[in-house]
């Protein structure tokens, strides 16, 4: 797995009260096959501290909420967002 920079600062994504044991992930797109959101989903799996928030909507949603469920991840699937929207 390769770790690309995001276009914002690291720090800008931890849960509320700055815990820096616990950071956020987000992913921000269309849920498709080809987007390896199920690579993401399964890397969490393997992480601990870290919870992967899906923004987005698309065919591969509920397979991929089901794998979430299994346990082992903690992994968030808010649907589609509009702008001015704060993560838990």
């Amino acid at each position: 797995m390769v770790h690309v920079r995001n276009f914002l600062p690291d720090d800008r994504f931890t849960t509320r009260g700055g815990d820096r044991r616990r950071r956020l992930r987000p992913y921000f797109g269309q849920i498709e096959p080809w987007k390896g959101v199920r690579t993401l989903v399964q890397a969490m799996k393997r992480v601990g501290g870290q919870r992967l928030i899906v923004a987005g909507e698309g065919p591969e949603r509920k397979a991929l909420e089901r794998l979430a469920g299994e346990g082992g991840s903690d992994v968030l699937f808010t649907g589609r967002l509009s702008w001015g929207i704060s993560f838990p």
